[in-house]
């Protein structure tokens, strides 16, 4: 069909009116006035084909309205309708309506920033909510529950933007699933240590972790499979055993402290989902006595008594943060990870009980070469200046050799191995990792152990357990606060590879490598 258009018709008709808005700002409010424009065209066409000609008279009329409305949080809305209608001398009529609505976005607008954290964060977050959102243009949506729940729930698709854990564990889940934004990072946030807590007035007269034994004491504490500070209560619990308890250790106090971990259990009448449901336990007086975290008495302070643990067998809770991959608002996740890790941030934090990271002790790392190869034949050599620069990551473990012999249980401090990898590239399932000593002994980890996974585990004894959280492969530079011995000295530093997680677990021993000076990632599982 030859569409041809005939000339001598009748004449264009066109009305237009022109269209002036004022949209002006008063108040937090906008005033807005509003108006139309019409205009209308009229032509004929003619319409040939093989065996029929026909001849249509279209007349198309445009009309658009303009509106600018705007409510205290300023959203501008601006809509257009526009209708076409075609008459033939057949006497079909088609019609066509399109509407079509965008909204614009002010910058002042308040975005909603949802923070799901660990529930020892609780009373610290809610204090600085309302001048954070007055200040930063946000409002501040928080979920507090155990690390471990909070895992979970983001792993199944629960929308977040920032995840605040009490523990390293859960946010290495998160990356190992690739679920962290930045490139798939988190970061240590702030520090924390266990404490034991009874009512002010004390009725069981506790004192030490000692009379926590006395007949009829009841105690609350976080479920240790799925809250971090019920995994780290077992550890300290350990440590005692271990140090205390064990009639061979430096550290030997008494027998009392022989079994110490089993015959506390006999007193837990209450695994809690989140630690602040441990410490209301004792509040309410379902309990005697609840395990927690140092920061859990500054709310508390005028109701509960506290019992500090000493540091020789204390543990280090290590908080971290990250930013959710899924969230829509990663400008403002990142601005609110950068106010907390800021020094006024972190001040903040330390009023609330939390132990700041400026705060912890700095091991010093002694002169070392340390050469890292990626897949793809990338190296790089870092000095003990580069490794001091790198964010550090601290945890508890020891190992347990093939004749049955426990040692170097400890904290460790220093840089998980994926850290490192991914300055020379990523590792992805089906590569491994080559770690080599000075003295040529070398360990082949798969992915799933570079990841934490697939390790033989034991309790403090020695007995096979399963770990209820991935470990940390840590390429370690300090024990106990202090550097790793030289290989000159008869030591097993200045770095080596070691399993820690808060539960504490030991590992088998011929997985830690002395004296590193490679690592490899290679090509094969």
């Amino acid at each position: 069909m030859k569409l041809s258009r005939s000339h001598g018709m009748s004449p264009l008709l066109a009305v237009g009116v022109f269209v002036l808005v004022i949209v002006a700002a008063v108040g937090g409010y906008y005033v807005a006035t509003s108006s139309s424009a019409t205009s209308t065209v009229t032509s004929v066409t003619t319409l040939t084909g093989p065996q029929t000609t026909v001849t249509s008279i279209a007349t198309t009329t445009a009309t658009s309205t303009s509106t600018s409305t705007s409510t205290s949080i300023a959203t501008t809305t601006a809509t257009s309708i526009a209708t076409t209608t075609t008459t033939a001398t057949t006497t079909a009529t088609s019609t066509s309506t399109s509407i079509a609505t965008t909204t614009v976005t002010p910058s002042n607008e308040i975005v909603p920033l949802r923070v799901f954290a660990a529930a020892s964060f609780g009373s610290a977050l809610q204090s600085i909510q309302s001048g954070y959102q007055l200040n930063n243009s946000v409002s501040l949506i928080y979920n507090f529950a155990s690390s471990g729940s909070l895992e979970t729930q983001i792993a199944q698709g629960s929308p977040d933007d920032v995840f605040l854990s009490a523990d390293a564990a859960n946010n290495q889940k998160l990356q190992t699933a690739s679920l962290l934004a930045n490139n798939d990072t988190y970061q240590t946030l702030i520090y924390n240590y266990i404490q034991v807590y009874v009512a002010a007035n004390n009725p069981k007269n506790i004192t030490d972790l000692a009379s926590l034994l006395n007949p009829g004491v009841r105690i609350a504490i976080g479920a240790p499979a799925s809250v971090p500070a019920g995994a780290y209560t077992l550890q300290v619990w350990n440590n005692v055993q271990s140090k205390w308890g064990n009639s061979s250790s430096p550290d030997f106090k008494s027998a009392t402290y022989a079994n110490y971990t089993k015959n506390m259990m006999t007193h837990v009448v209450s695994q809690n989902t989140d630690v602040e449901t441990a410490i209301t336990q004792v509040l309410t007086g379902a309990t005697d006595a609840a395990f927690g975290y140092v920061s859990d008495g500054v709310a508390n302070a005028a109701q509960l008594h506290a019992i500090v643990i000493p540091s020789d067998v204390n543990v280090q809770a290590v908080y971290t943060v990250s930013a959710i991959k899924t969230t829509a608002h990663l400008t403002q996740a990142n601005a609110f990870i950068g106010y907390l890790l800021s020094p006024q941030g972190q001040a903040f934090l330390k009023k609330w009980g939390f132990t700041p990271l400026a705060s912890a002790s700095i091991v010093p790392i002694p002169s070392l070469n340390l050469t890292l190869t990626g897949a793809k034949g990338t190296s790089l050599v870092l000095h003990a200046s580069d490794i001091s620069a790198l964010q550090s990551s601290t945890g508890n473990g020891g190992l347990k050799t093939k004749a049955g012999v426990i040692s170097n249980v400890g904290t460790y401090v220093g840089v998980p191995i994926m850290t490192l990898i991914n300055m020379v590239g990523v590792i992805s399932t089906g590569q491994s990792v080559n770690v080599t000593g000075s003295d040529g002994y070398t360990i082949h980890y798969t992915y799933a152990q570079v990841t934490g996974q697939g390790y033989n585990t034991y309790s403090s004894t020695g007995t096979p357990v399963n770990a209820t959280q991935p470990l940390i492969l840590l390429v370690a530079y300090g024990f106990n606060g202090a550097p790793l011995g030289t290989s000159a000295s008869g030591g097993t530093g200045p770095l080596r590879t070691v399993l820690v997680g808060p539960q504490g677990l030991l590992t088998d021993g011929n997985l830690w490598v002395k004296w590193v000076v490679s690592i490899q990632v290679l090509n094969s599982p």
